[in-house]
């Protein structure tokens, strides 16, 4: 069972032990699978969706994951953001909607949303996606509800507090929720604090002009380190009035924008000059980001250590974890650092100036970063600085620089094409295409070289190759040689999919020419490596294995271990396609062992597969283990979700499973038919050879007539239903 994405407090869940125990009650006894917890800011609704999801934790077979949406702003970014969360990712003609339905329908998942007010509009297509689910159940946590016929609604209160006046009774007061989470978080800052008659009164009175929210009441306590409690209550008077209606939830600037003033007041000069220029992030950020952003700061202001008390009186966030430590905000005192910002209009233009530059060139560094290996590094960072990268966008777009839009797309068009940000890439570059005449023709070069990857990257190949067109023109006029050899690339890859090989092979000797002349040995080596696929396709095996032996020795000579691995595979496909298998075999088991050496991947499936059919055909008496291998290369491309890799891993099985049961190899041909079809695949000449004798086989074992009911059969099946017929087989 996994736990994703969830965050971790330093301090313990206080006041809230019977709401948990009632809620965990309800959603169990509920037919509803659209939760959501309703209140207002600070009220503890992500502290107590995150106790409900560890309580539930262990009903949920496949697990519970936690997806904040408060850095969203566009409803139509919920949806990916939930399927990249587990790892989806839309290819071809397959968009995240379709990903998350393949992915979930057979899954038992619990689902929490968090803070989704900004973007309730996306409640719809969540619930439309619970309603091709059967044991998905979402909870969201929320300021506004999405009023939908299949929502539940439950309201969280603030924290009950007992009456103020009267006598005073220790016990009682200290067993209120409110109470004790004032004591809690006052003693970790004065470990030595003690609930008596002189001061339970004032504390009572403190909790109730605090509305018993939360997140004023730490707060709160978290400054009040030098302050009796009849001083601070004092203090608190000049900000909050007497509130008579407590159990009423109220607005944050009734009682969190206030409490915010009177921390801010109360806390040292350095916080005060910070908080306001921090309401420019979005999500986590780095210390040497608010550095950048801070480079004006007085001599007497330490960032780091400003951080640090921040962190210590509640108004920031740590995650010490991470390779680089990070820091955010909740939300509403995000809200109310950008308010505080904006007020000075002078600073806060300035502070998103630096801010674009800063989230800008960390755009370049990723890139730069992917571009040299270290993809899982910078992937995380991109996937981290998305927030921040976002904003900065918007921010230009509101300044009318388009140019510099174009050239921040452009910078990261790799990362936001590997990690799955295409449509929300595609969606920049329509808002501000009608500008790219104007400008200078190196952003026009890079801004169609954008266009055309992610273009490509949904199938859509006419725009694409139009982009590539119009930028190849821009390169050529430049004298480019880079972007002119990556265009032809990139052109022979669309050439490729629609089965022009004569075509993509022309391109793709362009760019090699290119590549030579510029030395550039690790373009090269990629473009051989192409060759070698489309020459493949041809079923001109013995030219393809030169190539991809060429591209194997220039990896070889630089050291990359993964790119060895993959060439490899190819060099061990043409054996296979040759009928050469032992040699197939032993390149294939050489693969496998550098592929395991890393994470699970698209390639170490292939090569599984690979291998499953050199054992098979090399000996079909021998079947245990070609049935192994490929078993776990179904289950892999399953697991990984890669459609793609599925489908060809589905066809491998249904070659092992063709002689003992006829039936269930033709409703596997079926199903991987199917998946291509979703993922616009097509067959190459190797793969509709082996399919069409694979077919043959089977027709004689079951008549034609049958074996084509049977695929239309497999047609039909769910991914599950066929992932059934191969753990059964």
């Amino acid at each position: 069972m996994q736990r994703i994405g969830f965050p971790t407090f330093t301090t313990p869940l206080i006041g809230r032990d019977a709401d948990v125990a009632a809620l965990v009650t309800r959603l169990r006894q509920s037919p509803t699978r659209f939760t959501t917890l309703l209140g207002p800011s600070g009220t503890g609704k992500t502290r107590l969706s995150i106790q409900i999801a560890d309580r539930l934790h262990a009903e949920f077979r496949d697990g519970v994951a936690f997806i904040s949406l408060a850095t969203l702003d566009d409803p139509d970014l919920v949806i990916p953001t939930i399927a990249r969360t587990f790892g989806l990712a839309e290819r071809g003609s397959l968009v995240y909607e379709e990903a998350l339905v393949q992915f979930l329908r057979e899954r038992q998942y619990l689902i929490v949303l968090d803070n989704m007010e900004q973007v309730i509009e996306a409640a719809p297509h969540v619930i439309g996606l619970l309603s091709q689910t059967e044991q998905v159940r979402v909870l969201v946590t929320s300021q506004q509800a999405a009023n939908d016929p299949q929502e539940e609604v439950i309201p969280i209160p603030p924290l009950a507090i007992p009456l103020g006046g009267g006598s005073v009774q220790i016990e009682t007061i200290s067993m209120s929720p409110a109470v004790a989470l004032f004591l809690d978080r006052i003693r970790r800052v004065r470990p030595e604090f003690m609930l008596d008659h002189n001061n339970a009164l004032h504390i009572v009175e403190i909790c109730r002009r605090l509305r018993g929210l939360p997140l004023a009441i730490e707060l709160v306590a978290a400054h009040s380190d030098k302050l009796r409690p009849a001083d601070l209550l004092l203090l608190l008077r000049n900000y909050l009035p007497a509130e008579q209606n407590v159990g009423a939830a109220p607005a944050p600037e009734q009682v969190l924008h206030p409490v915010l003033d009177w921390c801010i007041s109360y806390s040292i000069p350095a916080i005060r000059w910070l908080l306001p220029r921090l309401g420019v992030f979005q999500g986590e950020w780095t210390l040497n980001q608010v550095q950048l952003l801070a480079n004006e700061a007085p001599n007497t202001i330490d960032i780091a250590k400003t951080l640090q008390a921040m962190v210590a009186k509640g108004l920031l966030l740590s995650n010490a974890a991470s390779e680089e430590p990070t820091y955010s905000m909740l939300d509403t005192i995000r809200q109310y650092a950008a308010r505080q910002l904006k007020r000075n209009a002078q600073l806060d233009h300035a502070c998103h100036e630096l801010h674009a530059k800063a989230f800008q060139q960390l755009a370049i560094d990723i890139d730069t970063g992917i571009r040299q290996g270290q993809g899982m590094v910078w992937s995380k960072r991109l996937n981290q600085a998305m927030p921040n990268i976002r904003s900065a966008l918007q921010w230009l777009y509101q300044q009318q620089r388009y140019s510099e839009i174009a050239r921040l797309i452009s910078s990261m068009v790799l990362p936001l094409f590997q990690q799955g940000y295409i449509r929300e890439g595609l969606s920049w570059i329509a808002r501000i295409g009608a500008q790219a005449a104007s400008f200078e023709p190196e952003i026009q070069l890079h801004f169609g070289y954008a266009n055309g990857l992610l273009s490509y990257a949904i199938s859509d190949y006419p725009s694409a190759l139009q982009a590539y067109d119009a930028a190849l023109t821009h390169a050529k006029t430049l004298g480019d040689l880079d972007y002119q050899a990556r265009l032809l690339n990139n052109q022979g890859m669309i050439y490729a999919e629609q089965t022009n090989y004569a075509a993509a092979r022309q391109a793709y000797e362009a760019a090699l020419t290119i590549r030579q002349q510029q030395s550039n040995v690790w373009g090269e080596a990629i473009i051989l490596n192409n060759l070698g696929s489309v020459t493949q396709f041809q079923a001109e095996h013995q030219a393809a294995r030169e190539y991809f032996q060429a591209s194997l020795a220039i990896y070889q000579q630089m050291g990359d271990q993964m790119s060895q691995a993959v060439s490899f595979q190819n060099i061990a496909s043409t054996h296979l396609n040759m009928h050469e298998y032992a040699e197939a075999e032993h390149l294939y088991r050489e693969s496998i062992a550098i592929h395991r050496q890393n994470e699970e991947s698209p390639p170490l499936i292939m090569a599984l597969y690979g291998l499953g059919l050199a054992l098979l055909r090399q000996n079909a008496d021998e079947r245990r283990e070609s049935g192994e291998v490929l078993h776990q290369a179904v289950t892999m491309a399953a697991r990984l979700n890669v459609q793609r890799s599925l489908a060809i891993a589905f066809e491998g099985f249904a070659e092992w499973l063709a002689t003992p049961n006829p039936e269930h190899a033709a409703y596997l041909v079926g199903g991987a038919a199917s998946l291509r079809n979703a993922c616009d695949v097509g067959y190459s000449a190797v793969s509709w050879r082996d399919i069409t004798s694979l077919r043959e086989q089977l027709d004689h074992s079951l008549g034609q007539a049958e074996r084509q009911a049977a695929e239309a059969t497999g047609e039909a099946l769910s991914q599950a239903e066929l992932l059934l017929l191969v753990s059964q087989a």
